[in-house]
């Protein structure tokens, strides 16, 4: 998987290297947006919604945080921005366990992702 995910990178790829356990689904998008921060824009965390002027002038702020998008909705976003930059994403996760839930929600979901290659 070290030789694999070498290649990868000398290719321009951004490499994720995850074990099978418990939470590695968060760990992939965190990840990945980390290590390709350099690469795509990055996000605003808060939208202006409202001004307000009266007596003193008012700002409403809206955080980006207020919306949780799914670990999936969140990865297919930054795989829209890595093709845009003429990028892939390798996941390897180490230690494969197929009954662990989120090793078959990954798998379920790998079929529908672009530039995208899990070893």
């Amino acid at each position: 998987l070290s030789q694999l995910a070498n290649d990868a990178q000398g290719q321009g790829w951004v490499v994720v290297n995850v074990p099978c356990i418990d939470g590695m689904l968060e760990n992939i998008v965190q990840g990945a947006a980390n290590a390709a921060a350099h690469l795509i824009d990055a996000e605003n965390g808060a939208r202006l919604t409202g001004i307000s002027l009266g007596q003193m002038i008012g700002l409403e702020w809206e955080s980006a945080d207020s919306v949780q998008p799914t670990w999936y909705a969140r990865l297919s976003s930054l795989l829209d921005k890595l093709e845009n930059a003429g990028v892939g994403l390798l996941i390897t996760v180490d230690e494969v366990r197929p009954s662990l839930s989120e090793m078959i929600e990954l798998a379920s979901y790998y079929q529908l992702c672009r530039s995208l290659f899990i070893a």
